[in-house]
């Protein structure tokens, strides 16, 4: 019960401060220890999350696995740090996944891709806003708004006379917050 929550605790942060002092090897096996199904699902998460961080180079490559995977835990963990990962191919491996997704893990990725700002994702997002589910559109809109170019314009302002009031505001949202290139 209790005693076994303070240990666990206790681990967790004794892997933060192996891996705070250069020592991945020693973060990773408590890690990964604590990842096992026994454990709860925070536990789970953030032992994960650990592991991502321990990875070193071979980081994205868990945070894909993450994402592809069933477990929400390691889904959880993986989607909150693909947000800040400086991979240079992350904005890649994450677009490439949006098609093969459910669509709430791809309103997941957009909202990723969104925040990690890099406009090499905005033809995903803008494939994305032609989804037959109106949430991955809501989801590619706010994407687009932040992403997205001229070329974005025709497909929003099309949606910004939708019959559906939520696709409308979206739409009108993401228009007034478009700023790469000229957009004017």
């Amino acid at each position: 019960g209790p005693v076994r929550d303070a240990i666990v605790d206790a681990f967790l942060q004794c892997a933060a401060q192996l891996l705070a002092a250069g020592d991945r090897a020693g973060a990773h096996n408590i890690f990964d220890q604590l990842g096992q199904r026994k454990e709860t699902e925070s536990v789970r998460a953030a032992a994960y999350a650990g592991l991502i961080r321990a990875a070193g180079d071979r980081a994205l490559k868990l945070v894909t696995a993450g994402i592809e995977g069933s477990e929400p835990a390691t889904q959880i963990a993986a989607l909150q740090l693909a947000r800040t990962l400086q991979d240079p191919a992350a904005t890649g491996a994450f677009t490439n996944r949006l098609t093969k997704a459910t669509p709430a893990m791809q309103m997941a990725l957009l909202g990723v891709l969104q925040q990690r700002d890099d406009a090499a994702a905005a033809p995903a997002a803008l494939t994305a806003a032609r989804s037959p589910d109106l949430q991955v559109r809501l989801a590619a809109f706010a994407a687009l708004g932040a992403l997205g170019d001229a070329t974005a314009i025709p497909l929003l302002a099309a949606a910004a006379t939708s019959s559906a009031e939520a696709e409308q505001k979206a739409a009108r949202q993401a228009l007034t917050e478009l700023r790469r290139g000229p957009v004017g």
